[in-house]
């Protein structure tokens, strides 16, 4: 009689596991640009978040007086 009740549930765990992790990946990354100033100086980076703790096209402004000093992608991690 128990196994009844445990399939249907365990047959919906594991479709609801495979909705999930479909979701997943399937999500669209999110794109973001973090600002910070201090006097005439003006920090940017820009990201696209691909997943939790996966970031790709990660880019650095450096702004002084109006005037763009750096942009440029980091140095990869080898």
């Amino acid at each position: 009689m128990r196994s009844l009740f445990v399939r249907p549930i365990w047959n919906s765990l594991i479709a609801l596991g495979l909705l999930t992790v479909a979701a997943v990946f399937s999500a669209p990354a999110t794109a973001g640009t973090i600002t910070r100033q201090s006097g005439n100086v003006r920090a940017e980076i820009s990201y696209e978040k691909a997943q939790d703790y996966q970031y790709k096209n990660v880019r650095l402004k450096i702004i002084r007086a109006g005037k763009t000093v750096f942009d440029r992608k980091p140095p990869r991690e080898r």
